[in-house]
């Protein structure tokens, strides 16, 4: 099902998802949204509207096709005068209900503060369509979950309170089967006397394990839900929900999942803990054959819920994730359905040790977010943070969003912020943050590969190919290491600023004329605000398409740089001026030398893949890690390896 937006919107005390497959109440607990559809009483999280940056309102009414919106706190609380919609009707199509159809209304009989388990409430309910429901449900306070009470279609309006003792709140809806829009008519909080019985062994959040780690297998084309254990490939389980039923906390469980299979699902919300950082649970794979694919709309693994503390100790081995509807070589692709915004992983909650490896992410607006930040009193709460996350080996490619002119196509390989201890090594990240095959996807400055925020701490970025960014290769705004990268196509490569920071043995090649507005393009490496910085062993060359226009900023060190050196790095055929402050030490540098002073200076990826044993080939280069086999490893293809030979042919040569 195509999905309008995914934007969230206030309507008076009620929050509503439009445009999705649900329309529902959303309940606010300490900064996280639970969406819950009414119908089904499934749960869901969703981001928040800070996150989504949406500026204007003028962007949002664009985006509703013309839907009054009125902005009335930006960017925080957004008022939407338009219906909900569980199954939304097609893009831009607002038609209100028929003027003749009464307006859903209902009230209370009696409501009462206190109540016995099993006790009706009973409500007036008017305006119901012909053919249309009422959907009640209970939002329990205690267990911060929503638990689905009756779907009436005539009075009397009664619902049995089939509810745990404790604090509720009970909510009416009204549907429309014509239209399936719904609206909310009623809410009603009140206490259930008794005492809360402590909670069973449920299965979709078990307790602590002490039964020894289990290894679970998940088939969608052979596997069998009811009568199958999954505690073997023959007795595999067919759905990923299913499967992680079984996963304990505190165990280090694995769930492994048939290799060429597909589903259309995910693992949603994540809840378990793994028991350390060398015993975590893993999704991973068995069997040969491609990576199993998961296929969805919605993020693949999320975390919303900041009040749940510390989350992590696990691993995502080999899997292949994508949102097929937003791949616009789909047939049937059109732009609405790039406008929908999606993470591959959207983790807004603390957490440490999480790693993710040998996978692919491709098609989503941000292929990760790790985002875990709590305010306190409107300010940022740094020790609430993650720590510990690492990428390897990855293939994170084609993720975008569109541009518009405004915030909400921001679009990243990775984004992070308050993350300590980040790790990306190895990685191939390719196109990111743009895609020249979609209308209004383009190259802008606030789109990258890799986007590390201020709050980040120092990480490690190594030994990756960077390829073809919409902006930077990398932004290091923690600063950190920056080593044995190859970046090519981006119209900046990287920086490092705020903390002690290293660049070394990258090679940094061709960067490309960007026309779009206040887009920067011939950057390679800068280092600036930060006390320290070793600049070592680079060669920035190459700069494709020269113009007219002045560019080209190849090597920097400046602007607050305390101390430091640069040393032995080589710039070729990159106009512009190399910037240094005077504390840094310079030594063995070559700018701009003539090409007979160089060993080779015609090395790029290309010659690589022609040194490697192929045609002379860039693309040919980056097919080969495109279509790299799970669990098979080139290491002749790291960004260690391309970056060593390329650099070499940099090296002066010898004298005659």
């Amino acid at each position: 099902m195509k999905h309008i937006s995914h934007i969230l919107f206030a309507v008076a005390a009620t929050v509503y998802v439009i445009g999705g497959t649900l329309a529902g109440p959303i309940e606010t607990k300490g900064g996280r949204f639970i969406v819950t559809d009414p119908v089904t009483g499934e749960v869901y999280s969703s981001h928040t509207l800070e996150q989504k940056a949406i500026e204007t309102a003028a962007a949002l009414s664009e985006e509703l096709g013309g839907v009054k919106v009125e902005i009335t706190r930006e960017p925080v609380e957004v008022r939407y005068t338009g219906p909900a919609a569980v199954d939304p009707p097609p893009a831009h199509d607002v038609t209100p209900p028929p003027a003749t159809q009464p307006s859903p209304s209902a009230s209370w009989i009696d409501p009462p503060t206190t109540a016995e388990p099993g006790d009706t409430l009973a409500a007036r309910v008017v305006g119901v369509p012909e053919g249309g429901d009422v959907v009640a449900q209970g939002w329990d306070a205690t267990a911060e979950t929503v638990v689905p009470l009756a779907t009436l279609t005539g009075p009397p309006w009664e619902i049995e309170l089939d509810l745990l003792p404790g604090r509720h709140e009970v909510q009416l809806w009204v549907r429309d089967a014509q239209t399936n829009r719904v609206s909310e008519v009623a809410r009603h909080t009140l206490t259930l006397n008794g005492i809360r019985p402590p909670p069973p062994p449920a299965q979709d959040d078990p307790p602590l394990g002490d039964a020894g780690d289990r290894v679970i297998y998940v088939s969608s084309s052979g596997g069998h839900d009811e009568e199958n254990t999954g505690l073997s490939p023959q007795l595999a389980f067919k759905t990923v929900a299913r499967a992680m039923r079984e996963v304990w906390d505190g165990n280090a469980d694995t769930v492994l999942f048939k290799t060429g299979d597909t589903w259309r699902e995910r693992v949603g919300d994540w809840r378990r803990s793994g028991r350390s950082a060398d015993e975590p649970i893993t999704l991973g794979y068995y069997g040969s054959g491609p990576r199993p694919i998961f296929d969805v709309d919605r993020p693949f693994i999320e975390k919303m819920n900041r009040g749940q503390g510390i989350i992590g100790n696990f691993r995502v081995v080999g899997l292949h994730v994508t949102n097929s509807d937003r791949d616009p070589n789909r047939p049937g692709f059109t732009v609405d359905d790039a406008r929908v915004r999606c993470a591959g992983i959207n983790w807004l909650a603390h957490f440490e040790n999480i790693t993710i490896e040998d996978c692919i992410f491709e098609y989503f607006s941000d292929g990760f977010v790790f985002t875990p930040i709590r305010r306190i009193d409107g300010q940022i709460d740094t020790n609430y943070r993650g720590n510990g996350l690492t990428l390897r080996r990855n293939i994170i490619r084609n993720n975008y969003a569109t541009w518009i002119g405004n915030n909400s196509g921001k679009s990243q390989g990775v984004y992070i912020d308050v993350v300590w201890g980040f790790v990306a090594e190895e990685n191939f990240f390719f196109r990111n943050g743009w895609h020249p095959d979609v209308q209004e996807s383009v190259r802008n400055r606030f789109n990258h590969n890799i986007y590390m925020n201020t709050r980040t701490g120092p990480g490690v970025i190594r030994g990756n190919i960077l390829a073809s960014a919409g902006s930077h290769g990398a932004q290091m705004r923690g600063g950190g290491v920056f080593e044995d990268n190859v970046v090519i196509d981006s119209p900046l490569a990287a920086f490092v600023t705020a903390s002690d920071s290293a660049m070394r043995r990258n090679a940094v090649l061709y960067s490309p004329v960007v026309t779009t507005d206040e887009m920067a393009d011939g950057v390679g490496l800068q280092a600036f605000g930060l006390d320290n910085v070793d600049l070592s062993y680079n060669v920035i060359a190459q700069l494709a398409d020269t113009d007219s226009r002045p560019r080209g900023r190849p090597l920097e060190a400046n602007d607050n740089v305390r101390r430091g050196t640069m040393t032995a790095n080589v710039v070729f055929n990159w106009p512009g001026t190399v910037r240094v402050d005077n504390d840094v030490q310079q030594n063995g540098n070559l700018f701009s030398p003539n090409a007979n002073q160089l060993i080779d200076p015609t090395r790029d990826l290309a010659a690589y893949e022609e040194h490697l044993g192929g045609d002379r080939s860039r693309q040919d280069f980056f097919d080969r890690l495109h279509n790299r086999p799970m669990g098979v490893w080139y290491e002749d293809r790291t960004g260690t390896a391309a970056s060593r030979w390329i650099r070499e042919g940099y090296e002066p040569a010898p004298f005659d």
